[in-house]
């Protein structure tokens, strides 16, 4: 809401229109879900690989989680030897 200052600049300011605001933060925390994702940064193929997920009829597609990548680029889990080899009894 915009308000007039003694000088007579109008300056913005946030009144509250409702009690609570729990749609606003939804919305907040949504977008920035989004931007981790990165899917503001995805092009038109993307979008469309998802559609095609979508789609009925379809048996097999790639994971809607993994962005931009093929499923012959899955992300491999290294595994941790920090605390020496778990295959005998180390506890």
């Amino acid at each position: 809401m915009a308000s007039k200052t003694r000088q007579g600049f109008q300056k913005l300011e946030w009144q509250q229109i409702r009690e609570r605001n729990e749609a606003l933060d939804c919305r907040v925390y949504a977008r920035a879900a989004a931007w981790l994702m990165g899917i503001d940064r995805w092009d038109e193929q993307r979008w469309e690989q998802l559609e095609e997920q979508l789609r009925p009829g379809k048996i097999e597609a790639a994971p809607a989680g993994v962005p931009n990548r093929s499923p012959q680029q899955q992300i491999k889990r290294r595994q941790s030897d920090w605390m020496g080899s778990r295959r005998g009894k180390w506890f």
